[in-house]
């Protein structure tokens, strides 16, 4: 058991870090490119636990810094992406729904502002403040869409994938 969790989390850290590679590297499709490297660590909070998931977080985040030709593809990665199927498994388990959407949206939006900082620190400016009321709203409906896809995508993957893993 524990080796197949060893296996399962490598397996998915290499998986991971080629898609920040590739979202190093293409112009656009980021954000998609970012959607399915969560679901990568989704299926490993779901085979491995949550434990291994922040194992490979780590993992993929170190190989990143230094594998990747942009290092700022790692700043969304390191703030939100990466570790939020950890945070979504224990966020859902208040089986509250209005509750978990609040704490879903003040976590986004806060690494939102990390990440607006972060970045402005690294490449030296920040979005003008003029924009933030329009790109806000914005941010969160997509994030919201992010959020549900990502459910189904755990349920198809509960549903239809893990059933034939050998563990």
């Amino acid at each position: 058991m524990k080796i197949f969790r060893l296996t399962f989390s490598a397996v998915i850290c290499a998986i991971s870090v080629i898609l920040l590679y590739i979202s190093a590297i293409i112009p656009s499709g980021k954000v998609a490119v970012f959607a399915l490297a969560t679901g990568m660590l989704c299926a490993t909070v779901i085979e491995c636990g949550e434990k291994f998931a922040f194992a490979s977080f780590v993992v993929v985040g170190l190989l990143s810094f230094f594998m990747l030709p942009n290092k700022l593809i790692l700043v969304p990665y390191a703030i939100f992406f990466g570790f939020y199927p950890i945070l979504k498994l224990h966020i859902e388990k208040l089986n509250k729904i209005v509750l978990e959407w609040l704490i879903k949206l003040l976590s986004f939006s806060l690494a939102m502002l990390a990440a607006y900082f972060v970045v402005g620190l690294i490449v030296g400016q920040n979005m003008k403040v003029e924009v933030l009321p329009y790109f806000i709203p914005m941010a969160l409906l997509g994030f919201a869409a992010y959020d549900y896809a990502l459910s189904l995508f755990i349920g198809f993957y509960k549903s239809r994938i893990s059933k034939y893993l050998k563990k």
